[in-house]
């Protein structure tokens, strides 16, 4: 399920006082969208608390989903169940996502008012540590199922440490691609901005959605 669902304050209607429509609202536009995905992928806040007029403590708790978000697309491409390793293990996939989010690559374009709509061109590179570490981690889940292969016929007690080996060793494979990341070919995403009949902005869950997941290579 998505982060989105339930933060209601942040980015679903994430919303500012708008004032008049002018042409000088595409530079506003732009440095809210750039400020929000700062915020998202970066942890960078400061812009984003003036523009999106929220608390430290929100812009904080989207950060942190976003890591969980892209910690848990990395456990499940990797086929690793997170209800069966340790708390210690997950921190470290997500000190993992953390790394990787810093590595995400985009720009945002000032907005252009076209047929009375906001418009924003959002320039992504996607990262690509999918395809990269895949023949590696192939390798390694041969030699994991040769190693246990009677693994349905394990304790429990056994299964959830052969799943704790899977995962620190997955982990250990996954982490020597992020400082030197690859990236699939450049993108292009539009994203409009959504006019309320209150006169506040923001941007929708579904055009948010799909720049999360471009910008982390999962589509």
């Amino acid at each position: 399920m998505k982060r989105f669902i339930y933060l209601i304050s942040i980015f679903i209607i994430t919303l500012l006082f708008i004032g008049c429509f002018t042409d000088e609202k595409a530079t506003e536009y732009q440095k809210y969208l750039e400020s929000a995905m700062n915020a998202s992928y970066r942890g960078e806040f400061d812009e984003y608390l003036i523009l999106a007029e929220t608390t430290k403590e929100e812009a904080e708790e989207l950060y942190d989903d976003t890591i969980k978000y892209m910690a848990n697309q990395i456990m499940i491409f990797n086929s690793i169940n997170n209800g069966y390793i340790s708390d210690e293990a997950k921190e470290k996939y997500y000190e993992l996502a953390k790394k990787v989010l810093l590595k995400t690559k985009y720009t945002v374009n000032e907005a252009r008012k076209i047929d009375g709509i906001y418009q924003i061109k959002v320039e992504i590179e996607p990262i690509d540590i999918w395809a990269a570490t895949y023949d590696e981690i192939e390798e390694y889940i041969n030699e994991f199922n040769n190693k246990y292969p009677d693994y349905e016929g394990m304790l429990d007690e056994e299964i959830l440490e052969a799943e704790e080996e899977y995962a620190i060793n997955i982990l250990e494979i996954l982490e020597k691609y992020v400082d030197d990341m690859q990236y699939k070919d450049k993108v292009s995403k539009i994203v409009e901005i959504e006019i309320g009949d209150d006169h506040l902005y923001g941007i929708s869950k579904s055009s948010w959605n799909d720049i999360d997941d471009c910008v982390m290579g999962i589509k």
